[in-house]
């Protein structure tokens, strides 16, 4: 009997580390104890300062295993993050300091068949010439990344702005 009541108990526990796993959770030891932690804590992070629900949703959207493959869909919440973050780009408050991340993220969904009329555009024919499927998603998987570091980067630039009068208070120089 106790040999089947720890059988239970071990299905059980893999049946919930199943379940937490589709739910974006790793478990990690220290100390003797198992925690459940966030596979993408800087999504999360990311999440709570996008102003849109709907770009929020399909933020969390990408992120779950269950869209793997799914080229389509990423496809849309990619376009739709992306318009998010060009609003991010044009406010006169995100600095010249990013230049080089406005670019990036311009040049993916331009030329990734994120966005526009791809057989028109010579950069993009030359770009996904050859490029398989699995290729393609983990530049989608890259462009996500890099949308989500837009959102982090904004909300630290904005972190810095309200440290500066700290700073001034406390008599440290700009910079």
């Amino acid at each position: 009997m106790p040999t089947e009541g720890r059988t239970i108990c071990t299905q059980i526990i893999e049946n919930i580390a199943i379940i937490f796993e589709k739910a974006g959770y790793k478990f990690i030891k220290r100390g003797g104890f198992e925690y459940a932690v966030r596979k993408d804590s800087a999504v999360d992070e990311a999440i709570e300062h996008i102003n849109d629900d709907q770009v929020a949703l399909d933020v969390l959207e990408y992120n779950r295993v269950s869209l793997k493959g799914d080229l389509n869909r990423k496809r849309e919440i990619l376009a739709s993050f992306g318009l998010y973050a060009e609003q991010i780009f044009k406010s006169s408050k995100f600095s010249d300091q990013f230049k080089q991340l406005r670019s990036d993220v311009g040049f993916c969904l331009n030329n990734l068949n994120i966005r526009h009329n791809q057989a028109a555009n010579k950069v993009s024919q030359r770009v996904l010439q050859g490029m398989t499927e699995e290729e393609l998603e983990q530049w989608y998987d890259r462009t996500y990344t890099l949308l989500i570091s837009v959102i982090l980067m904004n909300t630290t630039r904005e972190i810095q702005a309200q440290l500066e009068p700290l700073k001034q208070k406390a008599g440290i120089p700009n910079g």
